[in-house]
């Protein structure tokens, strides 16, 4: 395994332990490697002169080999160990030295048993790196084998036999620790910069490996060598696949570092963590070099890291994890309490480190905090299918919320939707759990997933939804229905806001069955979901397509009280037929329900809200308004009366003409007009008998003249024979030559005989006495393909010229400027804001020509208001008549 080695302020001392014959054989071989290597550079590896100091340097191994049994090169920082014990280098060791620190390698050891060939290879790798030794280590691994050959080993540290436990072991521990001091001498800041740099721990171990190996005499390591080079597989990546001995045994190492006896806040020495790393088991020390040659990787070089230790301690908390998982023995819940166990540990080597104890304070970092982060991590190295294994398992309900949502939204499906569904579905489940610690944290979850249920669809929100209602019917943790209800309240809103219906439906299922067993949390959440408020929406919804979604009926149907009323709202504001007719029939979809709330409504409800059922209603049960309007009519006022005109005409019902009649006794005097109107447009022949006694002048009291003239125009509209005899009295009465009835009742009286009895009309029109172009200008005819919901009464007439006219009400008066007029009303622009419904007194005034009348402001439209004439003299009417025609003439 490769380790990066900096310079660090290693000490020489004399080789007093080491034969002198030995040293000047090394220092040899090396100056023959030095130049062997310069040459490989200069000429490349078959050149003459290169294959000449090949063998050169070959020689000079090989008797060294032959001579000493062996021999270990370890770096510590640029300095050269021979092993175990670091020698005064000449220019041609540090020259080495530096090679092999800048490859990131610590140690190469030379065996009897290399070979020719293998030292060439190993020659060769060298000449293959960069000019800063880029890959070296890899380039070796390639050459002798990822495991190394048996003669020539790369980072290959040698292993204390497995019984070192006793006196020998000591001894061993005492003499590496002597190799340390000679290694770092006895500056007390290097013992402390050593267990923050994994480079320096690595020359360490490599140092206390050469001398315990060197104690334990030459016969016995060469033994041992051999053993391990003809079972380096076995030794290397195998073991570590299999089972996390070594792993356990470092761990345990750490773990006790931070139980140890001492001062609490006094970090572990290097002393004391170099007699830990000499007793551990062969596999125990390989996987501590592998994991500090990882984070020697991972660091800048020189740097520092004072949590070295610590992030060991984590590394290894989590291939332990990884591989009892991988290997079956536990699932992730079993793997994840484990980790809570481990992190505990690790907080206790946390607070041995002095350097963590002033931070601990500031921070105020807890050991669940390092528990956490152990089994987050263990969770992002799990692979995808053992993390969706783990989230469609039971064990799912333990998982972090965030952890799930990151699966969900992070891991690519490729399309599958099904996925996230059935993860989201399986972790809802976790709230009918038998344990209430379990059930709150998945309560909590699922708000705060509220989105990815409803992004799964309204089957998965649905099913959601559907758990939390029914574990809340049951639930008698106070705090826990506190939960449950806060996140199905979170989860109907959005299916409201997403029209998820589906989900809506169960919702209000849920809400109704709490209802019955559970009413006061019923009772708490209806406001809190607020379905009933949303219901203008779901209409709207509803009203966008003819064929309504049979989900959305049935989520409306849960509420039909407010899905009635807004529905009979919709109605009243429907300005076209094609909307008026999606209204109905969504009134009709949503079955009998809606007559019988709009019926109950328009007989017991306040005057504002009955008011507002009246158009609907009287498209669906028109018997109904007559039954209830009759007993309401006369106690309400004005502007309720008005309404309720207003509503019946527009409703579109085929006997709406008879109901205004019937009802016209109890309107105000101020909208008998707009009903006699409707009445004749509507086509209705069952109102005549009314409408002839009005034209005859048969009155109520308070009742103006005016109302003759809007009935006499109704009969013409509707083509009434009854009539005929009446018209024509009132257009050839005269009393000494002098016709008996006003100029404008004969006018509106001849217009209608002329669409009753056209052929006697057309023959009196000369006999008259009335201009031919006044009898022009008429009411309209009703027709079938009229767009709106009620038709224009008259013909609208534009002047060129800039008509004002003066609405006076009983508090102030209004400058208005005419846009267009007919016979009933006008279209008129207004600075001021003057609400619909309110009566005024028109002043209407054209050069000479001055036209009063009493108005009604109908409404609003682009800074102008429309107006209807509702009473005037006959006179007046004359006189208006007169003006439009001069405008139309004007106009041509």
């Amino acid at each position: 395994m490769q380790a990066m080695v900096v310079n660090d302020r290693t000490q020489t001392s004399p080789l007093s332990q080491r034969d002198s014959q030995k040293l000047a054989t090394v220092r040899g071989f090396l100056r023959s490697l030095n130049v062997l290597l310069k040459a490989c550079r200069l000429y490349g590896v078959d050149h003459s002169r290169t294959s000449a100091q090949l063998k050169t340097a070959w020689d000079a191994l090989f008797a060294g080999l032959q001579a000493h049994g062996g021999m270990q090169l370890a770096v510590a920082g640029s300095r050269l160990m021979i092993d175990g014990e670091p020698i005064k280098a000449a220019p041609a060791e540090s020259s080495f030295a530096e090679m092999v620190s800048a490859a990131g390698i610590s140690s190469i050891e030379f065996t009897p048993n290399a070979s020719q060939d293998e030292f060439e290879r190993f020659v060769r790798a060298f000449a293959s790196s960069g000019p800063k030794f880029e890959g070296l280590s890899g380039l070796l691994k390639q050459a002798l084998g990822e495991m190394g050959a048996a003669g020539i080993r790369v980072n290959e540290f040698r292993v204390v036999a497995a019984d070192a436990v006793g006196e020998s072991g000591r001894a061993q521990a005492r003499v590496a620790g002597e190799a340390v001091a000679r290694a770092l001498g006895d500056d007390l800041g290097a013992l402390k910069e050593a267990l923050t740099d994994p480079q320096k721990l690595l020359a360490l171990i490599a140092a206390a490996e050469g001398a315990s190996a060197m104690h334990a005499g030459r016969e016995r390591r060469i033994s041992v060598a051999r053993e391990e080079a003809s079972s380096g597989a076995t030794r290397g990546a195998e073991p570590a696949a299999l089972n996390e001995g070594g792993e356990v045994a470092v761990f345990q190492m750490l773990s006790q570092l931070g139980r140890g006896t001492g001062l609490a806040d006094a970090p572990p020495d290097v002393k004391t963590f170099q007699q830990h790393a000499v007793a551990l088991p062969t596999h125990g020390r390989q996987v501590l070099t592998e994991e500090l040659s990882r984070l020697a990787a991972e660091s800048p070089q020189g740097a520092r890291d004072p949590q070295l230790l610590l992030k060991l301690a984590e590394r290894l908390a989590i291939r332990i994890a990884m591989k009892r998982f991988e290997r079956g023995d536990a699932e992730v819940d079993a793997v994840q309490q484990m980790l809570l166990r481990m992190g505990q540990e690790i907080d206790s080597l946390r607070k041995k480190l002095a350097f963590y104890e002033e931070r601990a304070r500031a921070a105020e970092v807890s050991p669940e905090t390092t528990s956490a982060d152990l089994q987050q991590r263990f969770w992002d190295l799990l692979p995808d299918e053992h993390k969706l294994r783990t989230l469609l398992s039971l064990e799912a309900r333990q998982q972090p919320p965030d952890r799930i949502r990151h699966f969900l939204e992070h891991v690519p499906r490729r399309g599958d939707v099904q996925t996230p569904r059935t993860v989201l579905e399986n972790y809802a489940e976790g709230v009918g759990d038998s344990d209430a610690e379990t059930r709150h944290r998945v309560a909590d979850g699922i708000a705060d997933l509220a989105d990815l249920f409803a992004d799964a669809g309204d089957a998965t929100l649905a099913r959601a939804i559907a758990a939390l209602g029914a574990q809340l019917q049951v639930e008698d943790n106070v705090e826990l229905q506190k939960a449950l209800s806060s996140s199905l309240v979170q989860l109907s809103q959005l299916a409201a806001d997403r029209f998820l219906y589906g989900a809506l439906q169960h919702a209000m299922v849920q809400v109704r069955a709490l209802a019955h067993s559970r009413p006061d949390i019923a009772n708490a959440l209806r406001p809190r979901i607020g379905l009933e408020g949303r219901v203008p929406r779901l209409v709207e919804e509803a009203l966008k397509k003819p064929d309504v979604p049979t989900l959305l009926l049935d989520v409306l149907k849960e509420m039909p009280r407010a899905a009635a009323l807004q529905t009979a709202n919709q109605f009243n504001q429907a300005t076209e037929k094609e909307r008026s007719d999606l209204v109905l029939a969504l009134a009709h979809a949503l079955g009998p329900a809606t007559a019988e709330v709009l019926r109950d409504t328009l007989r017991s409800s306040p005057d504002s809200e009955a008011v507002l059922t009246i158009g609907l209603l009287t498209r669906l049960e028109i018997g109904a308004v007559a039954e209830f309007l009759s007993a309401r009519l006369p106690r309400w006022n004005h502007s309720y009366q008005n309404q309720a005109v207003r509503q019946i005409s527009s409703s579109g019902a085929a006997g709406r003409g008879e109901l205004l009649a019937h009802l016209m006794d109890w309107f105000d005097s101020l909208d008998v007009a707009s009903a006699i109107d409707e009445i004749g447009m509507c086509g209705d022949p069952k109102a005549v008998p009314r409408l002839l006694r009005i034209a005859s002048g048969e009155l109520k009291p308070g009742w103006p003249a005016y109302l003759r003239i809007k009935a006499i125009e109704a009969l013409g509209r509707l083509r009434a024979g009854e009539a005929a005899s009446i018209l024509r009295k009132i257009v050839e009465e005269k009393k000494l030559w002098i016709w008996t009835q006003p100029r404008e009742l004969r006018v509106v009286a001849l217009q209608a005989l002329l669409k009753i009895v056209p052929e006697w009309a057309q023959k009196f029109v000369s006999e008259s006495g009335l201009p031919q172009d006044e009898l022009v200008l008429g009411p309209r005819e009703a027709t079938a393909d009229w767009a709106g919901v009620r038709q224009r009464c008259y013909e609208r007439i534009t002047p060129r010229r800039t008509l004002k006219a003066e609405l006076a009400t009983t508090n102030q008066k209004f400058s208005v400027t005419i846009v267009d007029m007919s016979l009933g009303g006008a279209y008129a622009m207004c600075a001021a804001h003057i609400p619909v419904g309110t009566r005024a007194d028109l002043t209407l005034k054209s050069g000479a020509v001055s036209v009063e009348a009493v108005v009604l402001i109908r409404g609003l439209r682009k800074g102008g208001i429309n107006f209807e004439i509702v009473d005037m003299a006959f006179e007046e009417r004359s006189k208006l008549r007169r003006l439009l025609l001069d405008i139309q003439k004007e106009s041509a």
